[in-house]
């Protein structure tokens, strides 16, 4: 009776043993399997947030969407063209070891004066605004014929987001050939706000037919992109000291 016991109590403990293993390796299997991005590879997303190993978080903010449309073009309208840049920056900056966040990843209304204070809470590296511009008709007569990539920054004495104005503007025309309006302090909300270096990219004029019809092309919104990108990387040289800067 007694060795029947302990046979009972040994083959128990097994099956305890075995559901606790069994366990372990679904949670395993879970973790590995699910909620994963492909963007040239596959990186794992916890929260919304996409992990890796980089030391830098960049915080994307396609301007406008939903019910504000932002400036209007003769095919397109701003709201579109910022969702498409934005998420191809998103690509291409995953593809380099950057972990991102983004305001929207769709056509969602987000109020302008609650970016900044969604930026701010993840603690992310840089802040970048993504907009296009559009020339009033009523206030310029050869307004078809303006445009031009220019980079916006809040002046703070205290802030680097000069120089990554700075870096953005010069790897956009160079890349882009448009004509250079220059980067310049402005008192924009988004910028205003943010607690993290930040700017917002005109990235040209949906009037200007020229223009508007280049961002119809996907590989030229990739070609942004990878400008975007690579201005973001000048900056963090010249932050480890690997490059000089005079802004």
């Amino acid at each position: 009776m007694v060795v029947l016991i302990r046979a009972r109590y040994r083959i128990k403990i097994r099956g305890i043993v075995l559901l606790i293993v069994i366990f372990m390796l679904i949670i395993v299997g879970i973790r590995s399997c699910v909620s994963r991005v492909k963007s040239g590879d596959e990186r794992e997303i916890e929260n919304g947030v996409v992990v890796n190993d980089s030391l830098y978080k960049i915080y994307i903010d396609p301007g406008h969407g939903g019910s504000d449309p932002g400036a209007e073009g003769d095919r397109t309208e701003e709201k579109d063209l910022t969702l498409k840049v934005g998420l191809a920056l998103n690509d291409v900056l995953l593809e380099s070891n950057f972990q991102t966040y983004m305001s929207r990843v769709d056509d969602s209304t987000i109020n302008v004066r609650k970016r900044p204070g969604m930026a701010n809470e993840t603690d992310a590296d840089v802040f970048v605004s993504i907009h296009f511009n559009a020339a009033d008709p009523k206030k310029i007569n050869n307004y078809r014929s303006v445009s031009g990539i220019e980079t916006f920054y809040y002046e703070n004495t205290e802030s680097d987001s000069p120089v990554l104005a700075k870096y953005v503007q010069e790897a956009l025309v160079e890349g882009l050939g448009f004509r250079d309006r220059g980067y310049q302090p402005a008192d924009h909300c988004v910028t205003r706000e943010t607690t993290m270096p930040a700017i917002l990219i005109e990235l040209g004029f949906l009037s200007n037919y020229d223009q508007e019809n280049f961002y119809l092309e996907k590989e030229n919104i990739e070609k942004a992109a990878n400008c975007i990108k690579e201005g973001i990387e000048n900056y963090f040289e010249e932050k480890e000291g690997n490059k000089d800067v005079d802004v």
